[in-house]
């Protein structure tokens, strides 16, 4: 009986420990594919009248976000879905802007293993507003690997980052400044006069 017990005793041993070394052999993401699939649910097919950006294959965010979720988290998702798309109407809009910054295979990237669920890809920017770096980072999760993270980090002369889901459009900084300038002529010579000017 105490023979049985140990032979039963020493084959779950040895069947934990081969599920575990199962289960931490997830692999390396695969980049190239994720890229692929994150370009094709970003850069949405839109309607022939390009003018009004009107999404083909999808009516609303919530459709969208369910093929998302296929390759990124639920808060990258919601990051994307609430900076590249809006709802009007009963359809589904790109927001006109720059796209976000993706991995380019014509050039080197580091694939770095952070653990063995977590993996870092960081590449130079190739982008002429800007230099620094790309960094993507993927989670394995419910069977399969996903973006946990995507973000540019910049080098400029002030330094900084920005997530992904930041815009780099220097048209939006124009308008900002101009807005800025115009509101404050508009304080400054309120009534025709400047604020400093004194009537006795």
């Amino acid at each position: 009986m105490r023979k049985l017990f140990s032979i039963i005793v020493l084959g779950i041993m040895i069947l934990g420990i081969h599920t575990t070394i199962h289960a931490e052999n997830h692999g390396k993401p695969p980049v190239k594919e994720l890229e692929q699939k994150f370009h094709n649910l970003i850069f949405q097919e839109i309607e022939e009248d390009q003018e009004i950006n009107k999404v083909k294959k999808y009516d609303s965010k919530a459709a969208l976000k369910e093929d998302l979720l296929e390759i990124m988290t639920s808060p990258l998702a919601d990051s994307y879905l609430e900076q590249y798309f809006e709802e009007k109407d009963g359809d589904l809009y790109i927001i006109p802007q720059d796209g976000p910054q993706q991995l380019s295979f014509n050039h080197d990237y580091e694939l770095e293993k952070v653990n063995d669920s977590y993996y870092r890809v960081t590449q130079p920017a190739n982008d002429k507003l800007y230099t620094g770096r790309i960094e993507v980072e993927y989670r394995y999760e419910a069977g399969g690997w996903v973006f946990a993270n995507r973000m540019n980090r910049i080098s400029t002369d002030a330094g900084g980052e920005m997530p992904d889901t930041s815009s780099s459009s220097p048209l939006r900084m124009i308008v900002g400044v101009i807005l800025i300038g115009t509101g404050t002529g508009l304080i400054a010579f309120r009534n025709g006069k400047p604020l400093n000017t004194y009537t006795p």
